[in-house]
């Protein structure tokens, strides 16, 4: 048997008050279910809610993640399609370019 892909996910938050979910290791098919409970631990409506209504900011700290496939980039359009304004944050070169192919850049801005 081969090694189990692994996904690690906490919920973390900027000192700004923006909710952080931190991801390492490898999202994939086998693995996304973790990413998408953090997501669901991030509040959609209440304090977190932008100026205009939207769910607010969230921001996936990619600092550690190693691996992602097309189902973590489903992960990161569920969170725009329940109203998040989503950013990424320190991707490897991989991921980088993974959401540019795609052309989700405009959706997905990176942070350095």
């Amino acid at each position: 048997m081969g090694a189990v892909d692994t996904l690690t996910a906490a919920v973390d938050q900027d000192p700004d008050g923006t909710p952080v979910i931190v991801l390492a290791g490898q999202l994939d098919l086998a693995t996304a279910e973790i990413a998408q409970r953090a997501l669901a631990k991030v509040p959609t409506a209440g304090g977190a809610a932008g100026r205009d209504g939207s769910a607010g900011d969230v921001v996936f700290d990619m600092t550690d993640l190693t691996f992602m496939d097309s189902s973590g980039l489903t992960v990161l359009l569920t969170a725009v399609s329940t109203g998040h304004a989503v950013r990424v944050r320190r991707p490897t070169n991989v991921i980088r370019r993974i959401i540019a192919t795609t052309g989700l850049s405009e959706i997905l801005p990176i942070e350095p």
